[in-house]
């Protein structure tokens, strides 16, 4: 196995290797150059290496074991491979696949350099998510959403043989993710009625069954008549951009939603000459679902916007209603039954947002509670 040369150069510990590449079905050697450190951090070659600058180069310079395989760039394979497999064979559901590539397009592909699925080991991998966390504003949960990406990536090309070693993403750490200036969009209870007040049929509709059921977006799309039955909406299907119909996205997302006499109210009222079968909100052709995504840029919005009310996204009405119900009084584990989590952290995490007013009254129940003491203490020393 090749140990490279370490060397000083322009101020710099500097580290050179050969790495293999394939021209075609052949395999030749260039020369790559690394930077590991200021001249003036170490006094010679051996303690650039005792400190374990080299360390991670060290481990891809053993070619015994590349193959044309494994010197394939990840974006290659992910693109010409990984996709297409997993597309074809119906591995993934649409909803799912369609979230792989927003991830790959946006985060993945463009900080990838050229690098190939041999270069990544445990380190490139930490540094390379990091570097994600450093670029760009994410939630934490984003970014392991793009840890996992890779992880399956990996794991793929283990199981193709492109991949010879441990998943190099299964031990990454999530890096700690930079705070957006913008805060988490939810809708009040307010902000409900002034957009069913101005918005046309079906949307105001759609918004109630978004706000009052708390259900996904393509829940809604996927609703269907038969559905709504004995005060309850059961989910059954999601429907992914009005094209393809699959279960829903976990078991607890089965569980039925109880329909309030309000919901009910905007449901009858848009039955009314509309068959008893079928999708509750169709688009232009009759037989397939809504889009909604659609139905927000082409009505909802501007309509909002001529009113100034403020729009939260479809995905912020089950963040309002869960906020709603707790403000309410409504307890946690009854809350993640009615948006159906799977784990009732992700309810508290993520769904339920606390407004200023609700900190308010807490603090002045907790003066009046102290105030209640002070008078109970005071009685007691006049009695003594």
């Amino acid at each position: 196995m090749q140990k490279g040369k370490i060397y000083k150069h322009g101020g710099w510990w500097m580290f050179r290797y050969k790495t293999p590449v394939m021209v075609g079905n052949r395999k030749v050697w260039k020369d790559e150059y690394v930077k590991l450190a200021r001249a003036d951090e170490y006094i010679s070659a051996a303690a650039v290496e005792k400190d374990g600058h080299v360390k991670p180069y060290r481990e891809i310079l053993d070619s015994s074991r590349l193959t044309a395989s494994t010197m394939q760039a990840v974006a290659e394979f992910v693109e010409d491979v990984y996709f297409p497999e997993k597309k074809t064979k119906k591995v993934l559901k649409a909803s799912t696949l369609f979230g792989y590539r927003h991830i790959f397009d946006r985060h993945v592909k463009p900080r990838l350099n050229g690098k190939r699925l041999c270069d990544f080991k445990l380190q490139t991998a930490q540094e390379f998510l990091e570097t994600v966390a450093a670029e760009t504003v994410l939630s934490a949960n984003s970014l392991r959403h793009i840890k996992w990406f890779c992880v399956a990536v990996f794991d793929f090309a283990k199981q193709k043989g492109a991949y010879n070693d441990a998943n190099p993403f299964s031990e990454v750490k999530i890096p700690k993710a930079q705070r957006s200036s913008k805060p988490t969009r939810y809708a009040t209870l307010d902000n409900v009625l002034d957009m069913i007040d101005v918005l046309p049929e079906p949307a105001a509709t759609v918004v109630a069954v978004a706000a009052f059921a708390g259900l996904r977006k393509s829940e809604i799309q996927g609703l269907k008549w038969e559905d709504l039955r004995n005060g309850e909406l059961h989910i059954e299907r999601a429907a992914w951009r009005t094209t393809t119909i699959e279960e829903t996205k976990t078991e607890a997302s089965n569980s039925p939603v109880p329909v309030i006499k309000e919901l009910a109210q905007h449901l009858e009222a848009h039955r009314d000459g509309l068959r008893a079968s079928g999708f509750i909100f169709t688009g232009q052709k009759l037989a397939g679902p809504l889009d909604l995504h659609n139905l927000a840029n082409r009505v909802v919005r501007p309509a909002l916007k001529k009113a100034r009310v403020d729009w939260c996204g479809w995905h912020g009405f089950r963040r309002g209603l869960s906020t709603n119900l707790k403000t309410l009084g409504v307890d946690d584990m009854v809350i993640q039954r009615i948006l159906r989590h799977a784990d009732v952290t992700v309810t508290q995490r993520s769904y339920i947002k606390i407004e200023d007013s609700v900190k308010t009254a807490a603090m002045k129940k907790l003066q009046r509670a102290l105030n209640a003491k002070r008078r109970s203490r005071n009685h007691q020393k006049k009695a003594t």
